[in-house]
C-alpha cells in the first residue's frame, strides 16, 4: 500500500474508534448518572427530537405538561413586556379559522384584495394605532 493510503486507513480507523468509544461512554453514562438522563430530558435538542417520535402515554403526560408550563411562562414574559394580550391574539386566531375560502379564483382574488386593503388601511394609520 502507498504511504498516503495507509495514513489515510490509520486516520479513519483512530476515528471510527473514537466515536465508537464516545458511542459507549455516552451510553453507560445515559444509564448511570440520573442528573444527566434530566439533563438530557430538559435540553432544547431533545424536547424538538420529541415531536418527531411517538411516545408512551407517560412520556406524552410530561411533554404536554412541559409545553404548558412554558407556554405559561411566555405567556407572562409576554405580558410583562408590554405586547398584545394573548386573548387578543386567540380571538384574532379564531376569527380567521372562522373565515370561509372562497370556492372560485375569481372569489379568492377579490377576497384577496380586500384583505389587502384592510392592511394598507392598517399600514396608514401608523404603528402608534397599533400599539408597537
Amino acid at each position: 500500500m502507498p504511504p498516503s493510503i495507509n495514513k489515510t486507513f490509520t486516520v479513519l480507523a483512530v476515528a471510527g474508534v473514537g466515536v465508537l468509544a464516545y458511542a459507549v461512554y455516552f451510553d453507560h453514562r445515559r444509564r448511570t448518572d440520573a442528573n444527566f438522563r434530566k439533563q438530557l430530558r430538559t435540553s432544547d435538542f431533545v424536547s424538538f427530537s420529541l415531536i418527531f417520535t411517538t411516545h408512551s402515554g407517560r412520556d406524552k403526560k410530561k411533554l404536554d405538561k412541559s409545553v404548558a408550563q412554558a407556554a405559561t411562562s411566555t405567556s407572562a414574559s409576554v405580558a410583562a413586556s408590554g405586547d398584545p394580550p394573548i386573548t387578543e391574539i386567540l380571538e384574532a386566531m379564531t376569527r380567521a379559522k372562522e373565515d370561509r375560502v372562497p370556492a372560485t379564483p375569481e372569489e379568492r382574488e377579490k377576497y384577496f384584495m380586500a384583505q389587502v386593503e384592510k392592511g394598507e388601511q392598517l399600514c396608514a394609520r401608523g404603528a402608534s394605532t397599533l400599539g408597537l
